[in-house]
């Protein structure tokens, strides 16, 4: 959108000033976010150079460029064509100790194993006593910009978060304390972050079909897509809101086009009529747009789940600087040095901080069965619960871990 000629914007106003709280989450939500996105990105890649390997012939067919050949074995990596079955098409031989894995699994979170393992790869990672609490970590899928320019990529992306959108209201039903997710430092700025899409929200839907009210689309648009870069983070979730009151506008001056002023008549807003009809054109996500927020911001935004915050600012905002360097450095020391301080932030501590979070919280204990975890796939959790485990206090509860992986 940004590079298209934007013309003026006359009359109406709207401004978003969020609070401090608010301004704080969508940092550390865009920080995080772009650190997720390089982790996957990074994993991708070597999943792709390794199968690019094993199956020359098979990419020569999608064409020569590096980025064509890491997007398609990447797609064949996740199973997007034909003859990648899952799991439970392929038939597996069941040992022992993966049926008793199985039945914890189905028991303790109350869904059918192989219906599950359509959609994710599903692991015990670490198991415990019966009666213990287990960690669900759910893998956030972050795709990059590089690949999402792919229909079939923007496809698979809405899917994913569909379905991880079921597993998580189930789980919540099925009496999860709350949902932990990255991205979040605090309960306050997520608080503050609601409310400044209800605010956006509640303006949008407001618009009257007027003259008057058409300037104020134009204002609200201006500022949720244009003005403030920063409200991308909510702006996928809002833009559903502003196509619908558009399409209201457009057939309310249709139809009475010869009642007074018609902004869709008016030769001085001919060119905004035609810019915002082009962006809004190019929005291939519809419906699907809240989607694109992730299943937790969504279902959070959406009232249905409480959002418990699995992140330390100060954290994130170290393995964002070390991002930083990673991007900036100009020899391979420097390189290996800022990828090693990058690991260590958004990696290691993060990973550690996010299992002392679940400790630290009382709810947490012997009375949760089941806590979800929504935490980038790249990320392992294992060595940090078992970590946790052998140093805990005395009658502490263990966790166990199962990860489920979308396909």
């Amino acid at each position: 959108m940004r590079s298209m000629e934007q013309p003026t914007i006359a009359g109406g106003s709207f401004e978003l000033n969020p609070s401090p709280e608010a301004a704080r989450a969508i940092e550390v939500l865009a920080t995080a976010d772009a650190i997720e996105a390089d982790l996957e990105k990074r994993a991708f890649e070597e999943s792709a150079a390794k199968i690019a390997s094993e199956n020359p012939g098979l990419l020569q067919r999608y064409g020569e460029s590096r980025a064509q050949k890491i997007l398609y074995a990447g797609m064949l990596a996740a199973g997007l064509f034909p003859g990648n079955l899952t799991p439970s098409e392929r038939g597996p031989e069941e040992s022992p100790e993966r049926m008793e894995a199985r039945e914890i699994i189905e028991n303790r979170l109350g869904l059918d194993f192989w219906t599950l393992e359509r959609d994710f790869d599903v692991r015990m990672d670490v198991p415990v006593e019966k009666g213990s609490p287990y960690i669900i970590h759910i893998g956030q899928a972050h795709i990059h910009q590089d690949y999402l320019q792919n229909a079939a990529v923007r496809s698979e992306t809405v899917a994913i978060q569909k379905n991880m959108e079921y597993v998580l209201l189930h789980l919540n039903e099925r009496g999860a304390h709350g949902i932990w997710g990255e991205g979040f430092s605090d309960t306050d700025s997520a608080v503050s972050l609601k409310e400044q899409v209800e605010f956006i929200k509640r303006n949008i839907l407001a618009i009257p079909l007027t003259p008057d009210g058409f300037d104020k689309f134009a204002a609200v648009y201006y500022e949720v897509f244009i003005n403030k870069s920063y409200n991308i983070l909510y702006a996928e979730y809002v833009q559903y809101y502003l196509k619908q009151k558009f399409a209201e506008l457009e057939a309310h001056f249709t139809k009475n086009a010869d009642a007074g002023p018609n902004p869709f008549n008016n030769p001085d807003t001919a060119k905004l009529i035609g810019f915002l009809k082009k962006v809004l054109d190019l929005d291939l996500r519809g419906k699907d747009a809240p989607h694109y927020t992730g299943a937790v911001l969504k279902l959070y935004l959406e009232n249905k789940i409480d959002l418990l915050p699995a992140e330390d600012e100060v954290v994130v905002s170290a393995a964002g600087a070390a991002r930083k360097k990673v991007q900036e450095s100009g020899t391979p020391t420097e390189l290996e040095e800022a990828r090693a301080l990058f690991d260590k932030y958004a990696i290691d501590m993060r990973e550690d901080i996010a299992i002392k979070k679940i400790g630290d919280d009382p709810t947490a204990g012997g009375n949760a069965a089941i806590i979800p975890l929504v935490y980038g796939s790249f990320h392992d959790f294992s060595d940090n619960v078992k970590k946790r485990n052998k140093s805990h206090g005395e009658g502490e509860t263990d966790f166990g871990l199962i990860k489920l992986t979308p396909r």
